[in-house]
């Protein structure tokens, strides 16, 4: 993050990390509406609060928690005969996402830093294959090479880029 203006940096912050966020409170309130308006009330504590954040620490793991407390209070309004999850599993689902959180932004970093380490062709081919989502044939055909080649070429990347990934985060530790 390069901005230290605070609304510069929230809205990057917020937008990077939304639609996790939505995923997180849909798993928990099935409800598509309900979890939208958990989200709207979500963002507003996150932006009312955002100067309680501790830039370098895990974003989606403060925001879960919040959307957590946010979810608790959706429910208190609720009827209590309508929760299909228990309060108690709710914290567990809680804490278990704020853990996979910040391990899923640590491989995030970690495969960044790898994909810069590639090869300018090797990452021009990941890029076109899984940022632009152009099918294995058709980079055959615009790369004069057999469909099976292309796909041997990104299955050799992969495996490179989790192994980058492994000996990053190993390094970390």
């Amino acid at each position: 993050m390069t901005s230290t203006d605070p609304h510069e940096m929230f809205i990057n912050y917020q937008s990077r990390h939304q639609r996790n966020l939505f995923a997180l409170i849909l798993t928990l309130v099935p409800n598509w509406n309900d979890a939208e308006e958990i989200l709207q009330e979500t963002s507003i504590v996150l932006w009312r609060k955002f100067s309680e954040f501790q830039p370098g620490t895990s974003y989606m793991a403060w925001a879960s928690r919040v959307a957590h407390y946010e979810i608790f209070k959706f429910r208190d309004r609720q009827k209590r005969g309508e929760q299909l999850l228990g309060d108690e599993l709710i914290e567990l689902i809680a804490a278990q996402t704020v853990a996979m959180s910040a391990q899923l932004e640590d491989q995030d970093l970690a495969l960044r830093d790898c994909l810069k380490k590639l090869r300018m062709a090797d990452r021009k081919l990941i890029k076109s294959r899984y940022y632009r989502g152009t099918s294995a044939n058709t980079l055959a055909v615009s790369l004069g090479r057999s469909v099976e080649s292309v796909c041997n070429s990104l299955r050799r990347i992969r495996t490179d880029l989790l192994h980058c990934v492994q000996r990053e985060q190993t390094m970390q530790r």
